[in-house]
């Protein structure tokens, strides 16, 4: 019997793992602060790529190359942005890249599908990124860069 239940819950902890979820404290301001100091240039790299993009809507949740505009996959035909992708991914927990208009934000920490924070970047000088259920938005030291923390229920809540 407790070698069911140790499987069990190996299972649900591995799935929830490979479903990019944790259910851990959400990093700290600190954290993330720590996070884009240690990999900048591989962040720079891809946010660069994201802002030269005539696309206004681009989601990537991995490093194999693709990305969605606009809901189609598409080849990511640099091969520094892929590698820089890989970099983040693996060492900082990234889940997904997404552009939105003014705003890339760079989830790093989510719990299951209604709470999530990273980083974010508004290209949009003297205008902060955009970020649905936003509940905490903290300016980072480096220019445009933000933390972001957002929170459905908490929102919803709240407005």
């Amino acid at each position: 019997m407790k070698k069911k239940v140790f499987f069990l819950v190996m299972v649900v902890c591995i799935t929830f793992q490979f479903a990019g979820c944790s259910l851990l404290d959400p990093p700290t301001v600190s954290d993330i602060e720590t996070i884009l100091h240690d990999n900048y240039d591989d962040y720079t790299i891809i946010n660069d790529f994201l802002v030269s993009s005539e696309s206004r809507d681009i989601r990537i949740e991995d490093y194999s190359g693709k990305m969605q505009i606009n809901g189609e996959e598409v080849s990511i035909e640099n091969q520094a942005v892929i590698e820089a992708l890989q970099r983040v991914m693996t060492t900082n927990g990234l889940n997904r890249v997404q552009k939105s208009g003014h705003t890339i934000d760079y989830q790093i920490w989510t719990r299951l599908s209604d709470a999530s924070c990273g980083l974010a970047f508004s290209n949009a000088e003297g205008f902060e990124p955009t970020i649905l259920y936003v509940t905490e938005l903290v300016p980072l030291q480096y220019d445009g860069w933000y933390y972001y923390a957002e929170d459905y229920n908490e929102w919803r809540v709240n407005n």
